[in-house]
């Protein structure tokens, strides 16, 4: 199932697997750095849109999977949605 999703929506290039390594890695750090994820566009049928980011491969995956009823590609709420590659950033603001 997952397979026949990623060819439909797309695979994309993550740098965390899961949302533990992100979690770990900002955790361990002491400036800022970037990582590669996607971002989703979503247009609400009662009208206007919001742009988040998916940073790691497990939330896309559950994402595709409708593991979560209001973040999913069958959302009742979504009118459309676009995913691109992007790169996002982290800030370490209690760097002590």
């Amino acid at each position: 199932m997952l397979k026949k999703l990623l060819k439909k929506y797309g695979e994309f290039e993550f740098t965390f697997k899961t949302d533990n390594e992100l979690m770990k890695a900002e955790f361990e750090c002491f400036s800022t750095f970037s990582y590669k994820c996607i971002r989703i566009a979503k247009t609400w049928k009662e009208g206007g849109g919001i742009d988040h980011p998916i940073k790691t491969e497990e939330d896309y995956h559950n994402f595709l999977l409708g593991k979560n009823e209001y973040f999913s590609v069958t959302d009742p709420r979504v009118e459309s949605f676009k995913l691109y590659q992007t790169d996002h950033g982290y800030e370490n603001k209690y760097n002590f």
